[in-house]
């Protein structure tokens, strides 16, 4: 668990933000060296992928590729 000041999290709020968000982190807030305030990750909240792959690798493709499916509606259109 990290601990910041109220200044130091004044001025690099977004860069606190990303550590709670990306890394699941917790920020303890300080104030004087006292505890005051938690930033957390929300419960339940679902993370973003890392990357485009990794995107791609979790979309389970069902079904017929659809280049089948424009080939047979073009085979339809001949007949």
């Amino acid at each position: 668990m990290a601990k910041a000041g109220i200044r130091e999290i004044r001025e690099h709020l977004t860069r606190y933000l990303q550590r709670v968000t990306k890394r699941r982190e917790e920020i303890v807030i300080t104030d004087r060296d006292r505890p005051v305030a938690r930033l957390v990750p929300l419960a339940g909240v679902a993370t973003r992928l890392q990357s485009r792959r990794a995107l791609r690798d979790s979309i389970q493709p069902r079904g017929l590729p659809l280049s089948q499916h424009v080939i047979a509606q073009r085979d339809e259109e001949r007949f």
